[in-house]
């Protein structure tokens, strides 16, 4: 990611003293953040660059009210369970909440609809109550195509219906060959 190099490029011209390289990743940082408005990844870097190279606490403190959270959080879009579910929903609950203590204030979802904001909050408490939804539906629907079925009625606008096919045929596949190799049904899930 262009953001976490441009963090780097400052911390290494403050540890080599280096002014005119300091002054680039200043300068470049915040004319991404300027070209990309309310993109939060792209500002935070700038505050973090800004408040490391001016000791600015305030930019610094900005910087750390974003999370990256890859695949524990998703933003609108349906979450690929299909390895999951053969070990439970637990560990990622888990994660969540080890997200959720972070305490921040945005989160960039590894999976995202790119017309939500990306309040931590709110992306937090969508990725609950998913897995809470999906592993309802996972105890009651009796086919993978009744899965699929019910998740796009609950969720009409999430993006990424092939993932949530793929889940759907990997995970009813398992279950109706138990004792069998699961990579098959995982990779076939997406065929």
């Amino acid at each position: 990611m262009l953001e976490e190099t441009q963090a780097a490029v400052a911390r290494v011209a403050l540890a080599a003293k280096d002014e005119e390289l300091a002054q680039l990743a200043l300068v470049n940082s915040r004319r991404r953040a300027e070209r990309n408005p309310g993109v939060v990844s792209i500002a935070a870097t700038a505050a973090q660059v800004r408040g490391l190279l001016e000791a600015n606490h305030a930019d610094l403190r900005e910087a750390v009210e974003l999370v990256v959270a890859g695949d524990v959080i998703y933003n609108g879009a349906h979450l690929y369970l299909s390895e999951t579910s053969l070990a439970g929903l637990d560990n990622w609950r888990q994660a969540i909440d080890r997200v959720e203590r972070l305490g921040a204030r945005h989160i960039v979802a590894g999976h995202q609809n790119p017309k939500l904001d990306d309040d931590a909050a709110r992306t937090i408490a969508g990725t609950r109550e998913y897995l809470d939804v999906a592993e309802a539906a996972l105890n009651t629907e009796k086919t993978a195509v009744d899965y699929f079925n019910a998740m796009v009625a609950r969720y009409p606008d999430h993006l990424g219906r092939t993932v949530l096919w793929a889940t759907a045929q990997a995970v009813f596949g398992i279950r109706e060959h138990p004792g069998e190799d699961p990579i098959p049904f995982i990779a076939g899930g997406w065929l």
